[in-house]
């Protein structure tokens, strides 16, 4: 199995932790280090012992065999949830408020102005709908100045490259013709 380029493909593994060629708890730590998929390590009597040694090993869950099917069956719905909301996060932009930073999906942190934090903030409210020039133009007004339209294109420009310079990818930025500009991939607030 392990010699199969194929084997570490799948979203979700159930192991044995006791199988007869590799050790259950072995099988799972060569897993962990390739996928962040589910796994469930099952043992024949659950002691406090092979507890530890399967979630030690990377296993997200251990449970004692034989197993009645309601229990598999919530057991693979949580660990699903887990690896969902770990591919929804891994695949989103997140906007922490806290340090003043805009985390990308890659894990590159890159820290924002005052000005940009009050753009992604529009960003982050609008959702995937593009916001209206207008709209953020209100959102980088400070003392009850309202900055004219070259101003906000500017601060755009400024936040798109310092995003562009950290991740070595396209800013998700975008102009929307006679509307205003949209974040055009997944935000999320930290």
């Amino acid at each position: 199995m392990l010699a199969d380029r194929d084997c570490f493909i799948f979203g979700f593994y159930w192991i044995s932790l006791a199988l007869p060629d590799v050790p259950g708890a072995e099988l799972i730590r060569i897993l962990r280090r390739r996928t962040n998929a589910g796994i469930v390590a099952a043992a024949e009597q659950l002691s406090a012992d092979a507890f530890t040694l399967a979630v030690t090993a990377g296993a997200d869950m251990c449970l004692s065999k034989p197993l009645p099917v309601n229990d598999a069956l919530l057991a693979l719905m949580a660990i699903q949830r887990r690896c969902v909301r770990a591919f929804e996060s891994a695949q989103s932009w997140q906007l922490d408020h806290r340090a003043g930073a805009l985390i990308a999906p890659d894990g590159s942190v890159i820290p924002l102005t005052a000005a940009d934090m009050a753009l992604m903030d529009c960003f982050l409210a609008r959702g995937d709908d593009p916001v209206p020039r207008e709209a953020l133009r209100h959102c980088l007004r400070q003392g009850g100045v309202t900055p004219r339209d070259d101003a906000m294109n500017a601060c755009v420009y400024r936040l798109r490259r310092r995003i562009e310079l950290a991740t070595q990818r396209t800013a998700p930025l975008r102009a929307q013709h006679e509307v205003g500009y949209v974040f055009k991939e997944l935000l999320r607030s930290a």
